[in-house]
């Protein structure tokens, strides 16, 4: 997202930025650490004040509560403050 995100950042200094449709699988990695990453990639943004998840089984299951490790990997990760991590 980074260079999108500086480029939008130029355009628009200041405006509200969302990120839609994101998500991972659980096939071929950590999906709670890849979720852990997401969150605190975009706190360095701060003009991203949201992001949509993809919560679909399709293809593959993108659904944030397909484990209790995921769903609570974005609560904890989504609870803590911005610039606390």
């Amino acid at each position: 997202f980074g260079p999108t995100l500086e480029e939008v950042a130029d355009l628009a200094p200041g405006r509200p930025v969302a990120i839609t449709e994101v998500a991972s699988a659980t096939e071929g990695g950590s999906k709670s650490e890849w979720i852990r990453d997401l969150v605190n990639y975009v706190d360095n943004y701060p003009d991203v004040t949201a992001f949509v998840w993809f919560d679909h089984l399709k293809e593959a299951d993108w659904r944030v509560t397909d484990s209790a490790e995921s769903a609570t990997a974005l609560a904890t990760a989504l609870r803590r403050e911005r610039g606390t991590r």
